[in-house]
């Protein structure tokens, strides 16, 4: 469905399965930093169920300086902070 997305803890989140809300997905925020979050899937969350993969340009930071996310991928992960 539709609706945002506030990660706030600190620690590591795990988003492994399909997406299902459309809206923004938001780590952190002004005060914390989001912890560490690891994308289990290509669709994580966000957009269209199978058309639209989750990418790094999906995910807004607002959390004072940066953050870092992992999407896995069988056996290799990126880290992007």
């Amino acid at each position: 469905g539709s609706g945002n997305v506030i990660i706030s803890n600190t620690g590591t989140t795990n988003l492994n399965g399909w997406n299902t809300y459309t809206g923004a997905t938001t780590i952190g925020s002004s005060t914390t930093s989001g912890g560490t979050v690891v994308i289990g899937t290509a669709y994580a969350f966000g957009g269209n169920r199978v058309a639209e993969r989750t990418d790094p340009y999906n995910l807004v930071n607002t959390a004072p300086g940066g953050t870092s996310y992992t999407v896995t991928s069988g056996t290799t992960s990126t880290c992007y902070r």
